[in-house]
């Protein structure tokens, strides 16, 4: 499946990518597309990125603590625990 979309080039730039297109012999949309491919590869996919798995609790804990003796200190600890959980489930 593929998307159109529509993006403005300043002229040197398109005059660059149309060269390039001719050297290399490859359509003008792949060069693009494989520019941002490579720009763009280190993003997981969205059901891998990790604030999108964790977004239920991100900013859920005080940075005052909780009654039951949470000391924000310690929040590295809880998303360790709960990265795991998910890790383990599939989730991420």
């Amino acid at each position: 499946m593929s998307t159109s979309t529509s993006v403005r080039l300043p002229d040197q730039l398109m005059e660059r990518i149309r060269h390039a297109s001719k050297t290399r012999r490859k359509p003008v949309n792949r060069l693009i597309v494989e520019a941002l491919e490579k720009e763009f590869k280190e993003l997981p996919p969205n059901e891998l990125r990790a604030d999108i798995g964790l977004k239920e609790y991100i900013g859920m804990f005080s940075s005052e603590g909780i009654g039951d003796g949470f000391d924000s200190s310690r929040s590295s600890e809880y998303f360790g625990k709960i990265l795991e959980q998910k890790h383990r489930e599939g989730h991420l």
